[in-house]
């Protein structure tokens, strides 16, 4: 048992920790278990524990489909940021908080000394913080600044032939809004596949505390087999031999046995059982003869009845009847009458024979008191040392099942309390959904306006002038540099879930093959520091020496394990402890040894016993018996034959002349009621002359028997050393008693060992734990901030090609001219030949529609009058119509550009 209660508390207190470790159903139903029994060589025959049945535990939410592309990207894009966890920073914070504990000034720098271990991780939530901060304020430049009063940018292009450089901006933009589409469709594949999972959670999360719950069940129900079956049935098997006093019966045993006395009781025992048998027979004797008597008479008389009737019925069929014999041939009244002398004589000699008998049983019976009395104040002293013994049993074990006990509560108010929640809560989860959907709706918004932007900028484009567009692509354009704004206004929020999705579930999920594979443990809490050793060993045992890892309980656990063996009790675990009890418990023991010293048993045989034998046989006068003449008698025929009265009913039923029915019946009736019951007690007074000429015989041999065997206990009484005798036989029963304790603990240290609490449901748990946990719910996260992620990232170059598509697709306000390229000699280049020849003459070569295009002079007609306020005209895109020219003798030039058609 436990080397001290404080060690006994702290086992079980880890080991209740470690099942809340692990755990986070509907098992079998276990079996009745055997329990103890003694055999007929007084050994225990144990039992054994019965196993704990695998648990039941939910997994269907291994049927829900998985979107296992995704899932494998988002997971290789972690593991590539995290690239592997940071061991040892862990375990020097683990060094830290184990040397000094958890201080709050340290708090913060322990947390940034394991996070520099992340630095991809840091690295990308700072990209993506900077994203966050600097995208929105580029945005707000792009509106403020550029924007002003033209909703995009300057409504001016390049008439130039810009049809390649639209194909290519239009097939990129085309490329980007499929993947933001792709993410978009993804990122709602990821939320309805969390859905599912959540949704799962809840059977998840019942069958794991289920299963849990049933464990420690178990386990309670073998401590209870351990304690309340086992111990206690050992236990009452020594308190039931010393309270009734079996050492004073094996006393007697060894007096019956080895001194022989044994025999003298059973000859003993012989003898009474002839002399009763004989005064049985004597009274059934005188009682049958005076039966046979009587019965003799009434056949007689019937006899004489029948043959009148049948001589009547003869003379009137002139003699047709054979002769009928109705003599009887015995005299029942010559049996001798056994006489009251003779009854009394057996009688007093049973009496004689019963009394040595119980002389013999009471002198054995005063030994046993004499044993009982002499170690009486011994007894009392092992049941005290008993009671100390069975205190520490159940006291450790009481420990370790009312820790379990209080591990299944808790696991209970966590399983109520999640349900509760669930209950409670339900209605808020919904809301995830809708906000996830949020968020791929607000994805799809942008998708659809790059969509609804694109198709109408191309597919009703109009090459030419930049301000002759079409209305349609027009609103392509703007509908594209709407697009860029919802861009501008969810990227900041967007890009935030991903950095807080990822920085958590991210680096959750990283540990999850490490957990399974058990590597986290290994390099963290299993890991042997040269100097201070194991800190589970420390943590557990109060020793860094001791060998204790979660690894080695796991992968123990794993291959069924027991639980002592798993975690290691044997550091702790002491069977000595109770070993030392029952040693305690023998020292006790051998304080019956000095009380039964003074046993003495050389008055077991009663006085004048072997004298009044002698006379036995004369004083009962077996001899005087006259068994001939009951012979002679009894082997008389009643009638001349034994049937012969059925024979001649059968002859008058037969008879050819004359019919006597009644006559027959009678004959019938007299051979059933009257002379079978008189051959039926012939035959039991022939028994009893049998049994007492029997007894006659045997009794004097009987007699010479005992008195034999009798003379053999006194000279075994005579020379056998009482004392060393009483000395050996309490060894014995002390060594009986002894065995009776290290056999439990023999057994019970081998179930520990081997049977006790073997924890392959643990490791289910554990397994099924991180199965559900990171193959589904990490996974669903990581699935939700890859694919928004995915999305979010092309928003960027969409920003752009969306801002430089609107330009090809929205009607400009004026042409700009290509600026003039300097050649190596800083000449510059000449101007394009579709430049007007008056604009050459302006010396900054501008490109203003003012001077491309000079003001028309006034018309006489209708469109102006002098002294009149100038009337313009104007098309459908807000260009002045030219008045028609008027000819003042002067030929109008109309300019190369087609400006105005």
């Amino acid at each position: 048992m436990a080397n001290t209660r404080r060690g006994g508390v702290s086992l079980w207190i880890q080991l209740c920790c470690l099942l809340l470790v692990i755990t986070a159903y509907s098992p079998d139903q276990a079996e009745a278990a055997i329990e103890p029994s003694l055999n007929e060589d007084g050994e225990i025959v144990w039992g054994s524990l019965v196993e704990i049945p695998p648990s039941n535990l939910y997994t269907d939410f291994n049927d829900v489909e998985k979107p296992e592309g995704i899932l494998d990207m988002a997971e290789g894009f972690a593991d590539f940021i995290v690239n592997g966890l940071p061991y040892e920073a862990i375990r020097e914070v683990a060094m830290d908080v184990k040397d000094d504990g958890i201080k709050d000034d340290d708090i913060a720098s322990s947390a940034w000394s394991v996070a520099q271990g992340f630095w991809g991780v840091i690295i990308l939530f700072s990209l993506g913080f900077l994203l966050m901060i600097f995208v929105p304020l580029i945005g707000f430049c792009f509106c403020c600044c550029r924007c002003c009063g033209k909703c995009g940018g300057k409504r001016s292009q390049l008439d130039s032939n810009l049809g390649c450089k639209r194909v290519t901006l239009s097939l990129l933009f085309l490329a980007v809004i499929a993947i933001v589409c792709a993410g978009m469709a993804f990122t709602n594949s990821a939320n309805d596949f969390q859905g599912v999972v959540i949704k799962e959670s809840d059977a998840a999360f019942i069958s794991l505390s289920n299963a849990a719950l049933n464990y420690t069940k178990d386990i309670t129900n073998q401590i209870d087999y351990m304690v309340n079956v086992q111990y206690y049935f050992a236990d009452q098997v020594i308190r039931n031999s010393l309270i009734d006093n079996t050492l004073g019966t094996d006393v007697t045993d060894y007096i019956k046995e080895d001194l022989e006395l044994q025999a003298v009781i059973d000859d003993l025992s012989v003898i009474s059982s002839n002399l009763t048998s004989v005064g049985k027979a004597y009274e059934d004797l005188n009682n049958d003869r005076e039966f046979l008597i009587a019965i003799e008479a009434q056949l007689e008389a019937n006899l004489t009845d029948i043959a009148a009737k049948l001589q009547t019925a003869n003379s009137s069929c002139d003699d047709c009847l054979k002769p009928f014999d109705d003599n009887v041939y015995t005299d029942y009244s010559m049996l001798p009458i056994v006489s009251e002398e003779q009854m009394r004589r057996v009688t007093e000699g049973l009496e004689g024979v019963n009394e040595f008998s119980k002389q013999i049983t009471n002198s054995l019976k005063e030994i046993e008191s004499e044993v009982q009395a002499a170690t009486n104040d011994t007894v009392v002293e092992v049941i005290i040392a008993m009671d100390s013994t069975q205190e520490t049993v159940v006291d450790s074990f009481n420990e370790l099942e009312d820790l379990i006990v209080q591990a299944s509560d808790a696991l209970t108010d966590a399983q109520t309390t999640y349900t509760g929640y669930l209950e409670d809560y339900s209605e808020y989860l919904d809301y995830r959904w809708y906000f996830f959907l949020a968020v791929t709706c607000s994805i799809l918004l942008v998708v659809i306006l790059m969509i609804i932007g694109i198709t109408m900028g191309t597919i009703c484009y109009k090459s030419g002038d930049p301000r002759d567009r079409s209305g349609t692509s027009n609103c392509g354009g703007n509908f594209l540099i709407l697009n860029v704004f919802f861009m501008f206004l969810f990227f900041p929020i967007l890009i935030l879930l991903v950095c807080v999705l990822f920085t958590v579930f991210g680096l959750v999920s990283a540990t999850c093959t490490p957990l399974r594979t058990l590597e986290f443990y290994e390099q963290t809490i299993d890991y042997n520091y040269s100097e201070s050793g194991y800190y589970l060993g420390e943590l557990l045992y109060n020793n860094s020496e001791y060998d204790v890892t979660v690894s080695g309980m796991l992968r123990a656990c794993q291959a069924d394990a027991t639980l002592y063996n798993a975690t290691k009790l044997y550091y702790l675990f002491d069977f000595e402890e109770l070993n030392q009890e029952y040693k305690n418990l023998e020292e006790s023991l051998t304080g019956l040894v000095g009380d039964v010293e003074d046993i003495k048993f050389d008055n077991v045989i009663p006085a004048g016993l072997e004298t009044y034998l002698n006379g036995l046989v004369a004083a009962v006068g077996l001899s005087e018996f006259d068994a001939a003449t009951y012979n002679q008698e009894l082997d008389k025929s009643i009638l001349v034959s034994q049937s012969y009265l059925n024979d001649y009913a059968t002859y008058l039923d037969e008879h050819p002349d004359i019919s006597l029915p009644e006559i027959a019946d009678d004959l019938r009736d007299i051979q059933e009621n009257v002379v079978d019951p008189i051959e039926a007690r012939v035959v039991s007074m022939k028994a009893d002359v049998t049994t007492v000429t029997s007894v006659n015989h045997s009794l004097p041999l009987n007699v010479d028997k005992t008195i034999e065997d009798l003379e053999k206990v006194n000279s075994l009484v005579a020379t056998v050393n009482e004392t060393a005798v009483a000395i050996n036989i309490t060894e014995q029963y002390i060594t009986y008693l002894t065995d009776v304790g290290y056999s439990f603990l023999i057994q019970n240290e081998y179930q520990i060992m081997n049977e006790f609490a073997k924890c392959k449901n643990l490791w289910d748990i554990y397994d099924t734990t991180l199965l559900y946990s990171c193959g589904y719910f990490v996974n669903s996260f990581n699935a939700l901030w890859f694919t928004i992620g995915w999305s979010v990232f092309f928003f960027l170059p969409a920003i752009i090609l969306s801002v430089k598509l609107a330009k090809h697709y929205r009607i400009m306000q004026e042409v700009r001219q290509p600026k003039p390229k300097r050649k190596k000699n800083n000449n510059t280049q000449p101007i394009p030949e579709d430049v007007g020849l008056e604009e050459m003459n302006y010396p900054d070569n501008s490109r203003s529609d003012e001077r491309l295009y000079p003001p028309p002079l006034p018309p006489p007609n209708g469109y102006y009058n002098q002294g009149d306020e100038e009337q313009w005209r104007y098309d459908s895109r807000g260009n002045r119509i030219a008045p028609p020219p008027y000819n003042q003798g002067e030929e109008f030039r109309i300019p190369a550009h087609n400006s105005y058609f």
